[in-house]
């Protein structure tokens, strides 16, 4: 029974942690200077549904870089936007 309690809490730990770090690579929260609790929740949602977004989209690219490309390229990011594969 602890085994499998012990491997729950890691399976956990490991998806968090992976969505964290993708998070803070992306858009480097760890960096981020808001204070303000609804805005901190704002932005935090926003985050996790563009990072959804861009890998639906990404094809193996960097998420940081497909984050930039959209937007350096208004075409880029309506296909990001639109879910359509170029």
């Amino acid at each position: 029974m602890d085994g499998y309690l012990a491997h729950a809490v890691r399976s956990h730990w490991s998806i968090e942690n992976t969505c964290h770090w993708s998070l803070d690579i992306t858009y480097r929260e760890d960096e981020s200077r808001i204070r303000e609790a609804k805005l901190r929740e704002n932005f935090a949602w926003l985050n996790r549904f563009s990072l959804s977004l861009l890998k639906q989209h990404s094809e193996g690219k960097s998420l940081a870089m497909q984050r930039r490309r959209c937007g350096w390229n208004f075409d880029t990011l309506l296909n990001v936007l639109y879910a359509q594969r170029t």
